[in-house]
């Protein structure tokens, strides 16, 4: 590194000389040095970040180690000019005084020009404002104060960085400053030289700016949203992201300039290290994925203990993900895929296998299933390593499936545009993401060991029937599903798959197919929406198109409870019927479900399933369906109750209220708050039981911090009640 500097000094000094006759024709600075003085080695006495100006021209005002009243740091994105002003111990004659900025990245232990890690930057008079290196110019000096112009470039090593001024005098003598805090640099979105950049001004709001919003869940016809705080401007949040990046992922040197290798890493430190994820519905000694509301809970926590946080699922590793990404500057959005494959072999198909009754057999732990929902990430950026045209949404998981990505569980970036276009080869882990969302499920019945199984049916176009993630600026979500798919398959998919299953030399399994009917439909009705405390009914409609056949029809009909990833808890009711469908008629085959049976079972983000397995009497055709549905919970009614008496301050006064839909008592009745003035988590504990048919109420106040769009959210505790949400955005101006 020495080497390196001596050969810096060298070439600063000779720029000076020959800058020299153009500063001669300009005019002087004021109290300049006197050619006819002997000059005192010049030295830096303090450095100003110019933080309030350079937090807003950044837009990073809002990290908490901007507004620290002590140990302020400096939040700038790269390749974009940010101030300094320097004072020194006299005022600085470029003529005769040679100042550099030498920067290395904080924790390298080494730092190196080649990797990224240490830069060395001439102070000049003006610059190339197109240049594409490092560079730093003199704004305006007074006397011995100076502002300096200081611009990185657009593939800057993305981390914390020291800060050295080094003054050499051209007849000898030499001093050097370092500053005693850091300064972080970011990705910038802004820049449309960064890999990162996005053109929209809403889309820069959303994926960058917004620190608050809602992850989609339920079922794909009944979207659910999850109200989420990402907090990536609060404390400790930048510093646990570039921690996991650096000290977990291990991401060295130039890579961290690199939006690919970046994501990359961080999808590979969520699941099992920053938290622990759990789906048997069991989740003693930790809390319960559904009841965070917040990233900064989890990752203070964590960048405390180092230790894996007890539990997550996958929304909840997309949520933390998306803050992390936010946090240094990357574009990121939570997206929600609905009935996602879990094709842990790769087979591009979905085996679902139900006994004679109806009921599901798994063969081993490791079967693959079909979850309700599951939560990935987008990131936006270019794809210099695969062609401009695979640019754009990238997809990274932090929870992927196992058996088909290496053993760091971690998946992409993988480009949205190759996924729909089935290039699957296409690097990181396309094939990955095409299986959960284009697998074909087969439906097969289990009749015993020494029986062939028989093919139900196959389902070619539910896998992934939807995705979606919130809308930019709106509290509503965008269908993104023609982003990925092509909804439209050759007519002749069913007869190559039929062949291939009939010719097959595996001795995996014998197989037989199922007789065809086209006289009967069979379907499940859709209904209006299922309300949490009303009873319901599931209804299976047959429909006989046969102008002169009767039917006799026999089943059976169940409604399960499940978890999000597919897993049965508990058949809730059953029934078996026989009935006749006429010639040109149809019945309706209802199952009725009163409350007392589900509400018990119905925890935040949990599904229920029916299923039917039903057979023609006098043929060999049998018909197999099921739909997974959701009863959708009330929300709380958070309401901003203005004060006359203090008009004139930011604090708010807020309402929170909530009506007990069940015919049972809600006791130890808790509210969970977040939000911008809130310093932390405010946890409310109401005093009274809440009866069936009343109201949960109480109020709280707070203050926030600046002016502008703020959301608050909340959650609903009780015995008896849980997983209830609700959110609140207003604006102060």
């Amino acid at each position: 590194m020495s080497e390196t500097l001596n050969s810096f000094w060298h070439n600063v000094l000779r720029r000076n000389r020959v800058h020299r006759r153009s500063i001669e024709n300009t005019p002087r600075v004021e109290n300049a040095l006197s050619d006819v003085m002997q000059p005192q080695l010049l030295t830096v006495e303090s450095v100003d970040y110019c933080v309030a100006k350079n937090g807003y021209e950044h837009r990073t005002q809002r990290y908490d180690v901007m507004l620290r009243k002590e140990n302020t740091c400096l939040v700038i994105r790269r390749n974009q000019e940010f101030t300094i002003g320097i004072t020194f111990n006299r005022p600085c004659s470029l003529e005769y005084d040679a100042v550099s900025f030498i920067l290395t990245v904080k924790g390298v232990k080494v730092p190196s020009h080649g990797q990224g890690t240490l830069v060395a930057i001439p102070l000049l008079r003006t610059t190339d404002i197109n240049a594409t290196t490092w560079t730093a110019c003199v704004e305006k000096q007074r006397e011995n104060h100076m502002i300096v112009k200081v611009k990185s470039n657009s593939t800057s090593v993305v981390g914390k960085w020291k800060l050295q001024i080094d003054t050499k005098l051209n007849i000898g003598g030499s001093a050097t400053y370092l500053h005693p805090m850091p300064f972080y640099l970011l990705f910038n979105p802004w820049s449309d030289f960064d890999d990162v950049y996005i053109e929209e001004h809403s889309s820069r709001q959303e994926y960058i700016l917004a620190d608050s919003g809602f992850i989609c869940g339920g079922v794909y016809d009944a979207i659910e949203k999850i109200p989420w705080q990402y907090s990536q401007y609060e404390k400790d949040i930048l510093d646990c992201s570039l921690y996991l990046i650096t000290e977990v992922g291990k991401l060295r040197g130039k890579f961290r300039g690199d939006p690919i290798h970046t994501v990359r890493a961080i999808s590979s430190v969520i699941n099992n290290i920053v938290m622990v994820g759990k789906w048997d519905g069991i989740y003693t000694g930790g809390t319960p994925p559904y009841q965070w509301m917040s990233s900064m809970d989890i990752l203070q926590a964590y960048y405390k203990t180092k230790k894996p946080i007890k539990y997550g699922q996958c929304y909840v590793f997309a949520a933390v993900q998306t803050t992390i990404c936010r946090a240094i500057g990357i574009p990121c959005r939570a997206v929600t895929v609905y009935e996602s494959a879990r094709d842990t072999g790769g087979s591009l198909t979905i085996d679902n296998y139900v006994n004679m009754s109806g009921e599901a057999v798994k063969f081993d732990d490791m079967a693959n299933s079909i979850w309700s929902f599951h939560v990935w990430n987008e990131v936006w950026m270019q794809r210099p390593d695969l062609g401009a045209k695979y640019s754009g949404w990238q997809v990274i998981d932090a929870s992927p499936q196992e058996g088909l990505n290496d053993t760091n569980h971690r998946c992409g970036p993988a480009s949205v545009i190759a996924v729909k276009r089935g290039e699957v080869q296409k690097c990181h882990d396309n094939l990955t993401v095409y299986s959960e969302i284009n697998a074909e499920k087969l439906n097969w019945k289990y009749s015993g060991v020494k029986i062939p199984m028989k093919l139900l049916n196959v389902e070619y176009t539910n896998i992934g029937i939807k995705m979606a993630t919130k809308t930019p600026d709106r509290w509503l979500f965008d269908d993104i599903t023609e982003n990925y798919k092509l909804f439209r398959r050759p007519a002749e998919v069913r007869s190559n798959l039929i062949k291939a299953i009939c010719t097959a030399k595996s001795g995996f399994v014998r197989y037989k197919l199922n007789e065809e009917c086209q006289n009967l439909k069979f379907e499940f009705l859709p209904r209006d929406e299922f309300k949490f405390g009303k009873s319901f009914s599931v209804v299976l409609f047959v429909l006989n198109q046969s102008v002169t056949a009767d039917y006799m029809v026999v089943g059976n009909l169940k409604v399960d409870t499940c978890l999000y990833n597919g897993k049965s808890i508990s058949t809730i009711k059953r029934m078996e019927f026989h009935r006749v469908v006429d010639a040109r008629g149809n019945i309706e085959i209802k199952l009725d479900i009163a409350v007392p049976l589900y509400y018990e079972l119905a925890d935040s983000h949990r599904v229920f399933k029916m299923t039917c397995l039903a057979y023609v009497v006098g043929s060999k055709f049998e018909w197999y369906g099921e739909k997974s549905f959701v009863i959708k919970k009330p929300e709380i009614s958070m309401n901003i109750m203005k004060s006359p008496h203090h008009s004139t301050s930011r604090e708010v006064e807020v309402t929170l209220d909530l009506k007990n839909p069940l015919p049972i008592t809600l006791k130890n009745c808790v509210y969970h708050v977040l939000g911008c003035g809130l310093k932390k988590h405010l946890r409310i504990k109401l005093k009274k039981n809440v009866e069936p048919g009343g109201y949960a109420t109480t109020t709280f106040k707070l203050e926030p911090p600046f002016p502008g769009s703020h959301t608050l959210t909340a959650k609903f505790s009780s015995k008896g009640l849980n997983g209830v949400n609700g959110s609140l955005s207003f604006s102060l101006s």
